[in-house]
């Protein structure tokens, strides 16, 4: 609840300083931001492109189903850099784990953290740089050896 409060107000700030427009929202940004300032409302791409640059965080989503996922049917990334841009957040991604009834359908989000390495995290570090495992704190044991 916190989290979905503190991104509308960011949002709303921007609309008044003129940083994102109209055209952000599809629809008029009055009634986004009361739509989704309601309980029981699934929060949607907007609004994870929004958090994600608002917080510094890459956001990356494991879908139950592969081929919900973007990014080899593993994951879909959401970039964390200055909104507009195709920069990577500077902070550890944030990890949400997925589940739709059926493909492409309102889905749930649930927060998740990775319990070990996998492609997933490599990517990750190949792609920006950023270690996961190591801010995570994974023994060398674990997962991925230096060989994979």
């Amino acid at each position: 609840v916190y989290v979905r409060k503190y991104v509308l107000t960011v949002m709303k700030l921007a609309i008044s300083k003129g940083q994102i427009y109209e055209s952000f929202f599809g629809e008029n940004s009055a009634q986004y931001l009361k739509k989704m300032a309601k309980d029981h409302v699934s929060i949607d791409n907007i609004f994870l492109q929004f958090m994600a640059s608002t917080t510094g965080h890459d956001i990356i989503i494991l879908p139950l189903h592969a081929k919900s996922a973007v990014k080899n049917n593993e994951y879909t990334r959401i970039l964390g850099g200055s909104l507009g841009t195709e920069e990577p957040g500077k902070l550890c991604p944030l990890f949400l784990g997925y589940f739709e009834e059926k493909y492409f359908s309102g889905g749930h989000f649930q927060s998740v953290v990775p319990t070990r390495k996998n492609t997933v995290l490599q990517h990750l570090k190949e792609e920006n740089g950023f270690y996961v495992e190591n801010w995570i704190g994974f023994e060398s044991s674990q997962g991925l050896t230096s060989n994979e």
